[in-house]
């Protein structure tokens, strides 16, 4: 009986001993110290473009707030295109709005000391933002190799714009609309923004002439059968290769390495052509004046008082010369087809074709 008795105290006692052991463990777990953190309050962050700012809050346990005490936040945007980092008022070290610009994804940064918490934030177009999307500058463009052209908006989109090329080895845009052609042939330029986008014709030449006039007059002299000899100062792209120039009246004009010569009266045009560039000019022969006469060398004119030039004038080429030098026939022109000046403008002014009279004398 005694035995039993000792064995029954044994067994109370191993399970008070068990009994206390556990209660001490469970208290032990439940006693421990939180878990350390540091991070930011949303793994991801979406934002839609002309929506107000997201918000990204640093947060961190007490134990770790201690270990770091003073050392100083720093935020940063692995690609800041895509969004801005904005500090509000109130509690700047530990917060920041979010502020989508473009569509696309990126990631914030927050480091402090040796910890660093970070965030993925996504922007999409949404919605109708851009439904407004319309250009001023051309729909069709026309440039050469190395050329520029800028696309231009009426009201510039609401949040982002992106820009495509569909043939990049023929034109290129930049983030803001800057076109630049790179080689020949054709493409197309995109701008998107939101759900709306416009496209813009682009064609680049490789090849460029331009020429100095649009129109010149030369003259001809038909009694030596001599005319005007012009060079003319173009430009061109590439300097390699060899320029076409024709003239559609050779007994007009000739050209030659473009160098024109008056070779005859009238009209004739002029075209160059490299490649496929093509520049053309006008050029009208004009009869060569050697001598102008009046049929009435002297006026006499009441001082103080006003008169219109009264003379006929005539023009005299060389073919109106004899081997005497003596005028032969001759063109009759009007007045207002010469440049009048007065040798004493004290006595006589010209204005145009009308003298006037301010003191006695002569001019």
């Amino acid at each position: 009986m005694k035995n039993k008795i000792r064995q029954f105290g044994t067994k109370l006692a191993m399970l008070l001993m068990a009994s206390l052991l556990c209660i001490a463990f469970f208290g032990c777990i439940s006693s421990s110290p939180t878990t350390p953190y540091f991070r930011l309050n949303h793994e991801e962050l979406a934002l839609v473009i002309g929506s107000p700012a997201g918000n990204l809050t640093l947060e961190m346990s007490n134990d770790i707030s201690r270990d770091l005490g003073d050392t100083p936040i720093l935020w940063e945007v692995v690609d800041p295109t895509v969004v801005t980092l904005v500090t509000p008022t109130g509690n700047p070290n530990y917060r920041r709005l979010v502020h989508p610009m473009n569509v696309g994804e990126t990631r914030v940064r927050v480091t402090v000391g040796d910890r660093v918490a970070s965030a993925k934030v996504v922007v999409s177009a949404g919605g109708n933002v851009g439904a407004s999307l319309e250009v001023t500058s051309d729909r069709d463009i026309s440039l050469f190799v190395g050329g520029t052209s800028t696309i231009l908006f009426s009201e510039y989109p609401i949040g982002s714009t992106t820009f495509s090329s569909n043939n990049a080895s023929v034109a290129i845009v930049n983030n803001y609309g800057l076109i630049t052609a790179v080689g020949g042939g054709d493409a197309v330029i995109t701008a998107r923004a939101g759900n709306v986008s416009i496209s813009i014709s682009v064609t680049v030449t490789t090849t460029r002439i331009t020429l100095p006039f649009s129109e010149i007059q030369m003259l001809f002299d038909s009694a030596s059968e001599r005319g005007e000899v012009m060079s003319l100062d173009y430009g061109r792209y590439p300097l390699a290769g060899s320029i076409a120039w024709t003239s559609d009246d050779t007994d007009v004009v000739t050209v030659q390495n473009g160098v024109l010569t008056a070779v005859g009266y009238g009209d004739a045009t002029i075209h160059a052509v490299l490649g496929t560039a093509v520049a053309q000019m006008t050029v009208r022969v004009r009869p060569k004046i050697v001598r102008v006469t009046l049929d009435n060398s002297n006026i006499t004119i009441a001082p103080g008082t006003t008169q219109g030039v009264a003379v006929v004038a005539r023009r005299y080429e060389a073919n109106n010369l004899d081997a005497n030098d003596s005028l032969i026939g001759g063109t009759a022109i009007a007045p207002t087809a010469l440049a009048w000046t007065s040798s004493n403008t004290n006595a006589v002014r010209i204005t145009g074709t009308t003298l006037s009279t301010l003191n006695p004398g002569s001019s």
